[in-house]
């Protein structure tokens, strides 16, 4: 099968998915396949670099449109003040290792918000102070999201605003539910991978989903439970690579940064507790995985009551 057969058989999987997103998520819809307008649907197009607007703009210009672009996603001030703030401490530690061209992680969890870690991006790179680090951070994305738009606003522009782009089909349940061809799927993967890590070696801010997709949520007993999705060989392969790792979890727009971590594992392991905290929740994640085989499942739980619940003791 040429390359170009291959790319319209995989935005024929494309186009069911992304109705089924428009349906289900408030604000997206589907800008159709259209490669020469949108470059990004390209099968071979891996990475795609950070716009142009952050060298010819003042970088305290350029925050302050970042800053109103945030809350205008969010539709609150409030929101993006708090996503900024709660990176003001950690932003030093990371900047530094950027200066010694070492990489970091920016991990989230997709439990609440699919755009968590494009959030959290963008208060990190607001609180850095400075837009000399933007084209040295990343993003890695669902090749899917380059057919969807939010609110009318193709993905694709509004995060090539904050950084560079990396696109991926991720090894999940939902990836085989839509059909996605796996030829397709490893010639997209094979190309963002050989892109991050020439990337990775001279040091970057990559925002990573370890798990590929939403936690699943339901509720057991009373209580909300999450249930991460186990991290692919692949992923645990990428995330070897960095020298730092950043977890970060959110819940109803409420971000919750944890200091740096050096040890994938451990990282994940705050992911999840930090998850449970801010959700009022049980949390089950995997561990990385070994000899690919998923990893431990663990289970860490908030000490919190879920809301509107009464404490028999008092």
């Amino acid at each position: 099968m040429t390359s170009d057969s291959l790319e319209v058989e995989l935005h024929s999987s494309f186009t069911a998915w992304a109705a089924d997103h428009a349906k289900r998520i408030r604000g997206v819809s589907d800008v159709g396949y259209d490669p020469r307008r949108y470059p990004a649907q390209r099968i071979r197009e891996s990475k795609t670099g950070a716009g142009a607007l952050s060298r010819w703009v003042p970088s305290p210009i350029f925050l302050r449109v970042l800053e109103r672009k945030l809350a205008s996603v969010l539709r609150s001030r409030e929101n993006a003040d708090r996503i900024v703030g709660e990176f003001r401490d950690v932003a030093p530690d990371v900047a530094r290792l950027l200066d010694e061209r070492r990489s970091v992680a920016l991990m989230a969890g997709h439990s609440d918000n699919l755009f968590d870690v494009a959030y959290c991006l963008a208060g990190l790179q607001i609180s850095f102070g400075t837009t000399r680090y933007l084209r040295r951070t990343g993003i890695i994305v669902n090749k899917l999201m380059t057919r969807e738009a939010f609110r009318g606003t193709p993905m694709t522009d509004t995060l090539k605003l904050l950084c560079n782009v990396y696109w991926v089909i991720p090894e999940t349940q939902s990836t085989r539910a839509w059909g996605v061809p796996e030829s397709a799927a490893r010639t997209v993967n094979t190309g963002a991978l050989q892109a991050l890590q020439t990337d990775i070696a001279s040091g970057v801010l990559i925002g990573v989903i370890p798990t590929g997709t939403a936690a699943r949520q339901e509720v057991v007993e009373g209580r909300l439970r999450l249930t991460m999705p186990p991290i692919s060989a692949g992923t645990a392969r990428l995330l070897e690579q960095f020298d730092a790792f950043l977890p970060v979890a959110m819940w109803d727009h409420v971000p919750k940064a944890a200091p740096l971590s050096f040890d994938a594992n451990d990282a994940i392991g705050v992911l999840g507790s930090l998850t449970a905290e801010l959700a009022s929740a049980s949390v089950f994640y995997h561990e990385m995985p070994v000899d690919g085989q998923p990893g431990a499942e663990r289970v860490v739980s908030s000490t919190r009551l879920p809301a509107g619940s009464v404490d028999a003791g008092s």
